[in-house]
């Protein structure tokens, strides 16, 4: 276990010099049933502050899925790892939990070993952590693949666009299976005042949207594939 420990913290490019004395505990809650490829899930873990003292708000702690004892990785080969911010003290005894949908395709079907593991905590304060050794909890799941692949690889979906100069820079990365998505422009009267489709390239969707001459406010831009992902953004028109 010390060894996984160590090599994905190397992985991730994260080292605990940077983290506060305590000793965390981290518990897989989900996925606790079958697992089929390309069927978003729930991936939850819990945390535990074992002690010796309150692990404050603020402090984040980094922690990963992995599958089959590897890192799970996104559609760049990137390490998949999430930080999460404790959005309030986390007192001795206590525990909290993190939860994050995921969609995983790839690898061969059958028995798998799913992972949750703590990789850092970085705190205000520099110290270590007293017990690294109850970072990591698995659970043996059957997966069911869907895609012919090399590996589990996640598949995420992640809105980046944004709106600057008259401009809606529509960015949508990681859309799973659709070829096109679906945007439109509404005002605060509910009225869709633009709309269009923006087509996908390598499970991408990227396009600079300019915008109708519309009067000075507030607008939603609502972004859909029309397979489950849907986005919203509130942009501000200035004149």
């Amino acid at each position: 276990m010390k060894k996984m420990l160590l090599l994905c913290s190397a992985i991730f490019s994260f080292g605990i010099a940077s983290a506060q004395s305590f000793d965390m505990e981290l518990t897989l809650v989900s996925p606790s049933t079958d697992i089929v490829g390309g069927v978003p899930f729930d991936f939850t873990v819990q945390i535990t502050n074992n002690g010796p003292t309150t692990i404050p708000t603020g402090d984040t702690i980094f922690f990963a899925p992995l599958f089959d004892g590897a890192p799970l990785r996104d559609q760049n080969n990137d390490p998949v790892i999430y930080g999460n911010i404790l959005q309030a003290d986390l007192a001795m005894g206590n525990s909290v939990n993190f939860t994050r949908n995921i969609n995983v395709n790839g690898g061969n079907s059958g028995s798998v070993n799913v992972c949750g593991m703590i990789v850092a905590h970085f705190g205000a304060v520099a110290g270590g952590e007293t017990d690294s050794t109850n970072w990591q909890d698995c659970s043996t799941l059957n997966y069911t693949s869907t895609v012919s692949a090399e590996g589990f690889n996640m598949v995420s979906t992640e809105d980046k666009s944004y709106f600057a100069n008259g401009i809606f820079f529509l960015n949508v990365e990681g859309v799973l299976e659709a070829d096109r998505v679906n945007y439109e422009v509404i005002n605060i009267a509910g009225q869709v005042v633009s709309n269009g489709v923006v087509n996908v390239n390598n499970y991408s969707a990227r396009e600079e949207v300019q915008m109708p001459a519309l009067p000075a406010g507030v607008y939603i831009v609502r972004i859909n594939d029309g397979r489950g992902f849907n986005s919203t953004r509130k942009i501000m028109i200035n004149k």
